[in-house]
């Protein structure tokens, strides 16, 4: 598979720099094609709908708490529609509920695969995004990203996460090759820098070979790439360089 050079950004990303419309025009006036959706775009849909038109952008994915799906569907599933989001995420779960045993772990996997099947039914594809909680090994030897993914659920590799967690990104993309869907693009500062912003750094700015990530992605099925920063100073030089780095990765040029 070939990741898009239709390239998205993740809005959450923005989140500290208000307006959103001020956001998406600086978004497409860099390049980008798409955005990834948030809670705080499901209020008002058809505003950021037009929004989202006026610039030229399209939201093909859009991240839903789980509780959010399970306790308002109709409303959740009702803003998909109208923001033309053809993937639904669940991003993350609260930090109260990432300390599991194997059986908690098999209950969020339920959880899902019963939300997997309410969205599929619509027309919707439906996955789960990663933290570094997924990667804990459990007594067994296991780890809840396993049981989380069960056997039908897509994984949008949050592949910074991975490595944050001490895993091998590229194991976990060989290991689930044809469920990675679609790949958050985001970077390692080195040990000691960018304190300010949380230790992470813009795409191509830190310590992360996303050469090899980028072919193996592609390898595992991956064909949206979507740049995050989770607390960047200044989030349009971020999204700059994120489209510099998207760029040169999708071209085959040399880092």
């Amino acid at each position: 598979m070939t990741i898009s050079n239709a390239f998205s950004f993740q809005i959450f990303s923005a989140r500290d720099f208000p307006p959103v419309s001020e956001q998406l025009k600086t978004i497409s006036s860099l390049g980008f094609r798409s955005i990834e959706a948030y809670r705080a775009l499901y209020d008002e849909p058809e505003v950021i709908r037009a929004q989202l038109d006026e610039n030229r952008l399209t939201a093909p994915t859009g991240h839903f708490a789980l509780t959010a799906l399970e306790d308002e569907f109709e409303r959740h599933v009702d803003a998909a529609r109208i923001l033309g989001i053809q993937r639904i995420i669940v991003p993350s779960l609260p930090f109260d509920e990432r300390d599991k045993d194997i059986a908690g772990w098999k209950d969020i996997g339920r959880r899902l695969e019963a939300l997997r099947q309410r969205t599929v039914d619509l027309g919707f594809a439906f996955g789960w995004h990663n933290h570094a909680f997924e990667f804990v090994a459990l007594p067994d030897g296991s780890f809840p990203i396993e049981h989380i993914l069960g056997d039908r659920i897509d994984w949008q590799m949050d592949v910074a996460w991975v490595a944050k967690a001490g895993r091998d990104p590229v194991e976990w993309m060989k290991k689930y090759r044809g469920r990675i869907v679609a790949i958050h693009v985001k970077d390692l500062a080195l040990e000691g820098e960018n304190e300010s912003e949380m230790g992470w750094a813009d795409p191509g700015k830190g310590r992360l070979p996303w050469d090899e990530y980028w072919k193996a992605a592609e390898q595992a099925g991956a064909t949206i790439a979507i740049a995050e920063h989770d607390h960047p100073s200044d989030y349009e030089r971020f999204a700059k360089n994120a489209i510099a780095k998207l760029q040169q990765l999708a071209n085959g040029d040399a880092a």
